[in-house]
């Protein structure tokens, strides 16, 4: 027999692993229910699949609520199942205490993880350890990464932390970047900095474009510098012998809401053997109407080898910029 039931004496049941008497008492045989070593037993039937119950009510065989094991078509299946009278019931996987999987009856599915979680699509599953979500063919998050999100195959890589990386080759590095690119006709992107959205590189040049999101508060007439919106770094810092362009939109706002202002930037920067310095720049005001002396300034930082957007105003001006780059290196392109 495949099926046992057992109504009141689990003891009865459990002893029957070990003792041929109460197996033959319960009219089980020695082909269906063994203890094939200490602590553990086997229940079979040669080739036809066998099958386990859990009640949770039981009226008759019409009428009930039960978890099952089973092997059903070559595959094994978790679940629950009523009937009759029977309520259906959720079913829930947990570790600790805390349910990890909950499967509503009849509803939505939830899934609570934590750590690092890989789901693998592919051949080969990187194992680093940084923690996230990771889909895709060596998909990773590193080692020094957390809440990191990373999406494609072959070797795509979140390396900042709460940074996302979407599609083939594509690299996310700062904290708080978004890289997005793909295989075929684009080669990937990289995000290199805080904050930063790095797009697809056009395969025949592998130029690295992006947006970067600035911000700064002044609260005297001194000069200050925009910082990345969440990390506090400088914006596009320069590796040696890069060049960069750059343009992009400026907002300030006094936090009374009485005067605004807003400007146009755009230039060129460039790190030739580890000196960094501005080849020009512009800036336009494009709309004002405030009384005082606010001004946008565009320097080359050599000391931090980066491109400084400065403002200059009052207490208190907030003001927020979104910039748009493009760089260039002759290792990085080909003809």
């Amino acid at each position: 027999m495949a099926n046992i039931t057992v109504s009141n004496d689990i003891d009865t049941f459990l002893q029957a692993a070990n003792n041929a008497a109460a197996k033959s008492a319960l009219g089980i045989s020695d082909s269906n229910w063994e203890n094939v070593s200490t602590n553990a037993v086997e229940l079979r039937d040669g080739t036809t699949a066998t099958e386990g119950y859990l009640y949770n009510t039981y009226t008759d065989a019409s009428n009930y609520e039960r978890g099952f094991l089973k092997w059903d078509t070559n595959e094994f299946v978790i679940g629950t199942e009523n009937l009759g009278t029977g309520t259906a019931r959720n079913l829930r996987l947990a570790t600790s205490g805390v349910f990890k999987v909950s499967n509503l009856a009849n509803t939505d599915t939830f899934i609570n993880l934590s750590g690092y979680i890989r789901i693998g699509i592919g051949t080969v599953l990187s194992t680093y350890t940084g923690t996230g979500i990771v889909i895709g063919n060596q998909a990773r998050v590193e080692q020094t990464a957390y809440s990191g999100v990373a999406i494609g195959d072959v070797a795509v890589c979140a390396a900042g932390n709460h940074s996302v990386a979407l599609g083939a080759t594509t690299v996310a590095k700062g904290a708080g970047s978004v890289a997005l690119g793909g295989a075929g006709l684009w080669g990937g992107s990289v995000a290199y900095r805080t904050a930063e959205i790095g797009f697809p590189i056009y395969y025949n040049t592998k130029a690295y474009h992006g947006f970067q999101f600035l911000t700064v508060q002044t609260t005297d007439s001194n000069p200050k510098a925009f910082l990345t919106s969440n990390g506090g770094n400088y914006p596009i810092v320069l590796t040696t012998n890069r060049t960069y362009t750059f343009n992009g939109v400026i907002l300030a706002q006094k936090s009374d809401y009485t005067q605004n202002a807003s400007w146009r930037v755009s230039g060129l920067i460039k790190n030739v053997s580890g000196t960094v310095s501005l080849v020009g720049s512009t800036v336009e005001v494009i709309a004002s109407d405030n009384s005082d002396a606010w001004s946008i300034a565009v320097e080359a930082d050599n000391t931090n080898k980066c491109l400084k957007i400065i403002l200059t105003a009052e207490d208190t001006v907030n003001a927020h910029a979104s910039i748009h780059f493009i760089e260039a290196s002759a290792t990085t392109v080909r003809v």
